[in-house]
């Protein structure tokens, strides 16, 4: 399926939730060569956990005064999040609004690190959604399997046409026993998908389908009154006819249903890197809740590439806000 840019008029996140993305370090004990962060990761800049600490204890506040008493999903990113021992990074957030934690990990911590804390996570009945990422190079395979399913993991793999037959009969293995598979194909140095064979190319169509099973993420309203639910961002900017999603214009609502803070701290609207995002302050200003944003925000996008080449934009803000097109709604 391909969907016309001109004729996509808002993209609507599902969940009514207030969702904190917290990127809480640069580093990661893999080195994966299709990393989008691999430069970041190679310096290795790792937050000490007792300031990660002091930002979860910042996290009540920020909660109290911008979810405007909706439940929060708390969605924690790195580099790699297990070089932390969570359980007290956790306990730092009282908040009783705290609903869920999406836990995005490479997944090489050992068993007893994830059994005490999904076990502490539940105790507070908070409900833990494990992101586990299949590197067929990093990891022991059958071992990364074996873990999935005992922990029900969400699994996520880049994949190319070099690599695509060998993850196969494991994804097959984690579909069997209930576990989601999300796949992005890797991309060029254009920002294009790397070409696939035509059984590649339906397969991943099949996990696609099979994903929507167990997750919806968002809808894609058309022009001609149709709705498209998609379980990703990525299977959604892979449909689009210009190769990416220019919201250029748009109203965004990062900000007012999401939150993104750095491992220093720094509070934005969203992880763009685009004109209309700055950072708002720093989570330990004393004035930073007072500055928090109160409205909705048009979208700036201008991305361009190393050369300085313009590049639609790969948007990830459809968990964390909704989108529309300026001209269709106020």
């Amino acid at each position: 399926m391909t969907i016309k840019m001109k004729d996509i008029i808002r993209v609507e996140k599902l969940h009514k939730c207030f969702k904190i993305s917290w990127k809480m370090t640069d580093a990661c004990n893999y080195r994966c060569p299709y990393c989008y962060m691999k430069d970041a990761v190679a310096k290795q800049n790792h937050t000490p956990q007792d300031f990660v600490e002091k930002i979860a204890s910042r996290i009540d506040r920020l909660i109290e005064v911008q979810s405007k008493g909706r439940n929060v999903n708390l969605h924690l990113i790195g580099g790699e999040i297990c070089l932390y021992d969570l359980v007290p990074v956790i306990d730092k957030i009282k908040s009783e609004q705290l609903k869920s934690i999406i836990l995005a990990t490479n997944f090489s911590a050992k068993d007893d690190y994830w059994q005490r804390l999904t076990d502490y996570l539940r105790q507070r009945n908070v409900t833990p959604n494990i992101i586990s990422s299949f590197h067929l190079s990093q990891c022991d395979k059958n071992e990364f399997v074996r873990k999935a399913i005992k922990f029900n993991t969400h699994v996520k793999a880049v994949v190319n046409s070099e690599n695509l037959d060998t993850y196969r009969p494991y994804f097959d293995e984690l579909l069997d026993n209930g576990n989601c598979v999300e796949v992005t194909v890797e991309r060029d140095d254009q920002n294009k998908c790397v070409p696939l064979t035509e059984e590649q190319q339906s397969y991943i169509d099949f996990l696609n389908k099979e994903l929507l099973k167990h997750q919806t993420y968002f809808n894609v309203y058309l022009k001609n009154g149709d709705v498209i639910t998609f379980p990703s961002n990525i299977s959604f900017i892979d449909s689009i006819d210009i190769g990416g999603f220019d919201p250029d214009g748009w109203v965004c609502t990062a900000g007012i249903d999401g939150i993104r803070i750095n491992q220093k701290g720094d509070v934005q609207r969203a992880g763009c890197r685009h004109s209309s995002i700055n950072k708002i302050g720093n989570i330990f200003d004393d004035n930073i809740y007072d500055k928090l944003p109160k409205h909705n925000f048009i979208c700036r996008t201008k991305e361009t590439d190393s050369k300085g080449v313009f590049k639609h934009k790969f948007c990830t803000c459809f968990g964390n806000s909704s989108m529309w097109r300026g001209e269709e709604d106020d």
